[in-house]
């Protein structure tokens, strides 16, 4: 069998780097640049997945039904 090359890494455009002086300033530029994405693809659904992660990101609270109705629906399972 021939080698195999373990390496991940690849060249990559500049416009996927983040270059910012602060990690605030990187993750502000990363938001702004998948909200964008987003409001490019009107058609497309969030998934539960993406809407978890934007929830924890920018420290979104859930309401008092959305907690309910999880803890309801883990009695039911």
């Amino acid at each position: 069998m021939g080698a195999v090359n373990r390496r991940l890494d690849e060249w990559v455009d500049k416009n996927r780097l983040a270059l910012t002086k602060t990690v605030k300033d990187a993750v502000q530029k990363n938001t702004e640049q998948y909200m964008s994405e987003l409001a490019e693809q009107p058609e497309r659904k969030i998934t539960r997945n993406q809407k978890r992660k934007h929830d924890e990101i920018n420290h979104v609270q859930k309401g008092l039904c959305e907690s309910w109705e999880a803890h309801l629906h883990k009695k039911i399972r």
